[in-house]
């Protein structure tokens, strides 16, 4: 593993020989395969209406957004707002379609979104949906993004979804967070078995908690041979204070393979978060490149409740 850093510009690693390097390779703690559509079809699948309780994702590296001094909501929940048809002399700005709006029950809502040939899979704290590429909504959606996961457990507060199409692969990814704050904090981590994310996915869960440790704000990435996700690690107790970030290496065929077992290897980092780089042409098998930015701003972070 060669791993330059740099405070400026971009980093790389060379992905290559890693088990000459000690690092230990694991399998997923916990892994699934489950067809979304039939996830779909549970009543209580679908996505909560804009005036359900709202939660707030605790975010280390900023300060929790609060509504105002006490926390309180409005009397009036806030829908969304609908997409205004232009007036008669008006020329449009676009000609394209709105996707998944927010329904305003999780603050941020974090936004994702990924197209394929013949899909829009848009992910956020709260909803996923499914639609066609001229904007047909997939029948059940949008579903919950606990829904989403649910082949994985019972969840309740999976966050910071991620979702990228391999156009190489033809498959769907997606990657999100779980339990924040706890020491049952885990990485979920999800592939398609065919082009058409409404049916078969490989679920997997791995562990990153522990008695005084979760982790935050995975980021996905992938190149021909590996699929990469950094994640921030932080302290539970005491002063929150960022401890490093980790990147979890997969093969993209294992993930790919309907047996697969998740299988990974982490790398630890000590200078701050990555975002890898998605390299959809496949032009650097054995690199994969990433963009780093330094905690600068973690170490003031707050413990959370």
């Amino acid at each position: 593993m060669y791993l330059p850093l740099s405070r400026i510009g971009v980093s790389y690693i060379a992905l290559f020989a890693i088990s000459a390097f000690g690092q230990v390779r694991r399998d997923a703690a916990v892994r699934a395969t489950a067809d979304l559509t039939e996830i779909a079809r549970r009543p209580g699948s679908r996505a909560v209406a804009a005036d359900a309780p709202q939660r707030e994702v605790y975010e280390p590296e900023r300060a929790v957004r609060r509504h105002n001094a006490t926390g309180a909501r409005s009397a009036t929940p806030r829908l969304p707002e609908p997409v205004r048809a232009p007036g008669a002399s008006t020329v449009p700005s676009f000609s394209g379609f709105a996707a998944l709006a927010d329904n305003f029950t999780t603050i941020p809502p974090d936004t994702e979104g990924a197209v394929g040939p013949k899909h829009l899979v848009t992910m956020l704290n709260t909803q996923v949906l499914i639609q066609s590429r001229t904007g047909a909504a997939q029948s059940g959606f949008p579903i919950t993004l606990n829904a989403f996961w649910s082949p994985l457990g019972d969840f309740t507060d999976t966050f910071d979804p991620r979702v990228l199409y391999d156009s190489a692969g033809d498959r769907w990814i997606a990657a999100a967070a779980v339990n924040g704050s706890k020491s049952t904090s885990a990485l979920l981590l999800a592939a398609t078995l065919t082009g058409d994310p409404t049916g078969k996915w490989n679920y997997y869960q791995i562990n990153v908690g522990n008695s005084n440790q979760w982790g935050d704000f995975p980021t996905l990435g992938f190149n021909a041979n590996w699929i990469v996700v950094s994640m921030n690690l932080f302290r539970i107790r005491g002063s929150g204070d960022y401890i490093a970030t980790d990147l979890y290496v997969f093969s993209k065929a294992d993930i790919y393979d309907p047996n697969g077992t998740g299988k990974n290897t982490s790398f630890p980092d000590l200078d701050g978060e990555f975002t890898p780089v998605r390299d959809s042409d496949n032009g650097s098998p054995e690199t994969l490149y990433l963009a780093q930015e330094f905690p600068t701003d973690f170490a003031s972070a707050s413990a959370s409740p």
